[in-house]
């Protein structure tokens, strides 16, 4: 764990999934509603240098897209933190941010650079980034389709606050938002 004596890291990451039910209004106003950042949990508190916390925020279409929210205490080792197509490298005090578009991941449809893993960014000391995506899938059972948002929130910092995704634009953002069909 060398180079992380100071390094706190904080994911968040925001899944909307929805149905045609709600491609358009009155559904598709509270699709959109759902915010981009949330406030950090209490757990954040109880964090220590060298540990990461991962905020998983799931809103669904058949839950008139309340939040449910989980969260988990891990530490930063030699591994990659991968959250669906984004990859964290923990490296030296840097945190390198990667992207891949995965259609079994990330659904349909397809992009023009899928095929390879893309470097967005790299987030220091009290920076944070945003990746956001989209995709189709279709329902094994009933052929139906339904689509999803994911924002993945990250931050780096010597000390975490509740705040951090809420009141300032993030440092660096990468978007892949596809039109859904």
């Amino acid at each position: 764990m060398k180079g992380y004596h100071w390094m706190i890291i904080s994911i968040q990451t925001i899944y909307t999934e929805w149905s045609k039910k709600s491609r358009g209004a009155p559904g598709s106003l509270k699709r959109n509603s759902v915010p981009e950042g949330y406030e950090l949990p209490r757990a954040t508190k109880k964090i220590k240098d060298g540990q990461y916390i991962y905020h998983d925020i799931r809103c669904y279409e058949y839950k008139s897209f309340k939040s449910d929210k989980y969260e988990h205490i891990g530490e930063i080792g030699d591994e990659n933190i991968d959250c669906k197509c984004v990859r964290i490298i923990p490296d030296n005090r840097i945190l390198r941010i990667l992207y891949y578009h995965n259609t079994e991941m990330a659904g349909a449809p397809t992009r023009k650079h899928s095929c390879y893993e893309k470097k967005l960014f790299e987030i220091r000391n009290a920076e944070w980034g945003r990746v956001k995506y989209n995709g189709r899938f279709v329902h094994t059972g009933s052929g139906n389709w339904y689509y999803h948002k994911t924002v993945v929130n990250i931050c780096c910092s010597e000390k975490l606050h509740k705040d951090t995704y809420l009141n300032k634009k993030p440092d660096y953002s990468y978007e892949d938002m596809a039109i859904l069909r």
